[in-house]
């Protein structure tokens, strides 16, 4: 119910905020708050060299378990936690950089909503010609081969979605490009000296300037403590692109504490950042620490992350309409929306201490 409910009051202030204009290792600034680093580089490239190459993409580090010895782990069997995060949709608003209020010969901009299934995804753009098309696309992200579709919007100007293929859905990796482009009609000469039109696609100048996520999690368990006192503690932070928890935390102290922790998004104060030279980055977290007075410690970290990285494609590429009928596109820029899961399980024995704080539990390690 509490997923359901934040899904529908973060969608209904969806609108109004956009009006309102190798990975490392995550840690916290503030309280409910998380730093995630830009999308490497390299990790981009791999991915474009997999993409266009037809390659499986195969780049997610997916679930994690470490304990320093069994036995740290298996005084755990039994006990059951929930610790989940996730980015189910994302809001991404495209700007011409050139175009000011009072010129209307440059479009104003137009939006592409992203949502993402189990198994697909869904492309919406705001603007867009055939009302066949207005629901969206719908991806498979395990297609039997590569996906290159140009959805053309209003005056001419629309976006070509690459979609590759997935190596596992288990994996929890979810990626496409999206490239702003605009629709050219030009006029050739066959051999026989008729002309005809052709068409290609050419950057449109249009570029990312803001992105809205709709975002979940939950942090909650019970540390059986054999009737002394334990610890559990929950804590849920977000990257500065989303909005904070209005809890970022939750402690006790008890005989077999508990805790619970969902994450409800402050609004309050809270504008999208404008993107400037970084990548725009919804990141969400959740982690849970139970600790007996035996010193036995479990540690349970998810994380959810979607960045929107720009990359400056150098070379011209070929792609389909709706229709299927292939069309060309110009080298300019192009944006990676690429978003990875992880979670982590962590067993230890450390000494139980009253005065520990939720700050000292060990973070997601580096991928």
């Amino acid at each position: 119910m509490h997923a359901v409910l934040l899904i529908v009051s973060s969608l209904i202030l969806l609108g109004a905020q956009l009006q309102a204009e190798d990975t490392e290792v995550s840690h916290h600034a503030e309280p409910g708050r998380l730093v995630v680093p830009n999308l490497s580089g390299d990790l981009a490239e791999e991915w474009l060299q997999d993409a266009f190459k037809d390659r499986l993409i195969d780049l997610s580090k997916s679930h994690k378990e470490r304990a320093e010895s069994a036995e740290d782990k298996s005084a755990w069997e039994g006990n059951r936690t929930t610790t989940w995060a996730r980015i189910s949709a994302a809001t991404i608003r495209f700007k011409h950089p050139a175009r000011d209020i009072h010129d209307d010969k440059i479009p104003a901009g137009f939006e592409v909503a992203l949502e993402f299934q189990e198994k697909h995804l869904v492309a919406r753009p705001s603007s867009i010609n055939n009302r066949k098309l207005q629901g969206g696309l719908r991806f498979v992200l395990d297609p039997p081969k590569l996906r290159k579709v140009f959805i053309e919007g209003k005056d001419d100007i629309g976006i070509v979605m690459l979609v590759p293929r997935h190596a596992s859905m288990e994996q929890d990796l979810k990626s496409a490009l999206i490239c702003p482009r605009k629709l050219h009609r030009y006029q050739v000469m066959d051999r026989h000296g008729r002309k005809r039109w052709e068409k290609s696609l050419v950057d449109s100048g249009f570029r990312v300037v803001r992105a809205v996520f709709v975002a979940e999690a939950q942090a909650s368990g019970k540390a059986l403590s054999g009737g002394a006192v334990g610890r559990a503690a929950a804590a849920i932070s977000t990257s500065p692109d989303m909005p904070p928890p209005q809890e970022a935390a939750d402690e006790s102290y008890a005989k077999d504490p508990h805790v619970s922790l969902v994450y409800r998004p402050s609004f309050k104060d809270f504008v999208p950042l404008a993107k400037d030279k970084d990548d725009i980055i919804g990141a969400i977290q959740a982690q849970l620490v139970l600790h007996r007075p035996a010193g036995y410690k479990k540690t349970v970290t998810a994380r959810d992350t979607l960045w929107i990285h720009e990359i400056n494609l150098d070379q011209s590429w070929s792609a389909i309409d709706v229709d299927g009928l292939p069309i060309r596109v110009a080298p300019g820029a192009c944006y990676l929306a690429y978003k990875e899961g992880v979670s982590e399980e962590y067993y230890s024995k450390e000494e139980f201490a009253l005065r520990e704080t939720a700050s000292s539990a060990p973070n997601l390690s580096s991928p």
